[in-house]
C-alpha cells in the first residue's frame, strides 16, 4: 500500500511576508507603549489636580478665628435686616447656618449637617461653650418648628445670642 500518495503537492501559502510580521510587532509595542505613557500622564495629572485641590482647602482652612468671627458677624449683621421685614422662616434658618458655619470652620468638623444634638454631643467643644450653644440652638429650633411666631425683641434676642457665641 505504499502507492498511495497525494495528487498535488501541498502549497505553502503565506498570507504575510517575515517583514510585515516583525513590522506588525513593532507597531503593536510602539502602540502599546504610547498607551501606557497616556495613562501614566493622565494618572498623574489626575493625582496632582487632586493635590492642588487640597492644598487650596487647607489655605482656606488656615483662616484666623478672627477672620471668621469677622465673617460670621457680617453674615449676621445681613440676616439682621429680615427681622424689620418680618422674614422671621428665613431669619431663624439664615442664623442657624450662619453659627453652623462659624462652628465647622472653627473646629474643623462638618457641623453644618448635623443636628443640635450632634453638636453638642461633639467632643471639641468647652462645658461652658456648649450650655451656651445649647441654650442658643434649641431655642432657634423650636423658633424654626413652632406654629407661634417670636416677636422683634426676642429675634433680637437671637441675634444678640448669636453674637456672644461667634465672640467667645
Amino acid at each position: 500500500m505504499t502507492d498511495i500518495h497525494p495528487i498535488k503537492n501541498t502549497i505553502e501559502l503565506s498570507v504575510f511576508t517575515d517583514k510585515q510580521v516583525l513590522f506588525f510587532y513593532i507597531f503593536c509595542a510602539v502602540f502599546f507603549g504610547i498607551l501606557l505613557i497616556l495613562l501614566i500622564y493622565f494618572l498623574f495629572k489626575k493625582y496632582y489636580s487632586k493635590k492642588e485641590i487640597i492644598e487650596e482647602k487647607e489655605e482656606e482652612i488656615k483662616l484666623e478665628k478672627a477672620d471668621y468671627q469677622k465673617q460670621a458677624t457680617e453674615a449676621l449683621k445681613k440676616t439682621k435686616a429680615k427681622i424689620e421685614l418680618e422674614l422671621f422662616d428665613d431669619y431663624y434658618l439664615e442664623v442657624t447656618e450662619i453659627i453652623k458655619k462659624y462652628l465647622t470652620n472653627v473646629y474643623q468638623e462638618n457641623y453644618i449637617d448635623f443636628t443640635t444634638y450632634e453638636i453638642l454631643e461633639d467632643a471639641n467643644l468647652s462645658k461652658d461653650f456648649r450650655v451656651v450653644l445649647e441654650d442658643f440652638l434649641e431655642t432657634l429650633d423650636l423658633a424654626k418648628f413652632s406654629k407661634k411666631k417670636l416677636n422683634k425683641k426676642k429675634l433680637e434676642n437671637i441675634y444678640e445670642a448669636a453674637l456672644e457665641i461667634i465672640q467667645k
